[in-house]
């Protein structure tokens, strides 16, 4: 298995992330047919670094002479309030499901957000997003609500750090 090398978002990296968010949301059938679901990530600066939040880019292939590093994970941490962020964006490329990948950068998010000083975290996948689900409930999110947009079922969870 290659190494994930976790690292904070860099303005190079803006096009393979709206690529990889497409190819993940595709893997799932959970892409939204709103052209308005990327503002935020055309503007990761100002919507998380620059606004107390954090988002993090992983790639693998770092330090082989023979392959260039490829960016193969994400995800977004968001302040909801002075207490509160949520945990987005969270995307693996589907070729590297299953590694733990989506994992590592969950865990890493959470140290950035007791960094922060967060209290709390929430998030929210779809009914589709089985793994994501796993995933969550494993690290003790609990799920705190359920709804409906457009064609999909919304899970919401929460956690408190500490």
């Amino acid at each position: 298995m290659p190494d994930l090398r976790l690292r904070r978002y860099e303005p190079r990296d803006g096009d393979r992330v709206l690529e990889l968010e497409r190819e993940a949301l595709e893997s799932v059938d959970a892409r939204p047919d709103d052209d308005d679901w990327t503002d935020d990530l055309r503007a990761i600066r100002e919507t998380y670094l620059d606004s107390a939040g954090e988002f993090l880019v992983g790639e693998v292939g770092v330090g082989d002479a023979e392959t260039e590093a490829e960016l193969v994970a994400m995800g977004g941490l968001k302040r909801v309030d002075a207490s509160t962020a949520e945990v987005t964006r969270m995307r693996v490329d589907p070729g590297h499901h299953r590694r733990g990948f989506g994992e590592a950068v969950l865990l890493e998010l959470e140290e950035r957000a007791t960094d922060l000083g967060y209290e709390v975290l929430e998030l929210e996948t779809t009914a589709r997003q089985r793994a994501a689900q796993s995933l969550y409930e494993k690290h003790g999110y609990e799920r705190v609500g359920r709804r409906s947009q457009g064609r999909f079922e919304v899970l919401a969870y929460r956690k408190r750090l500490g």
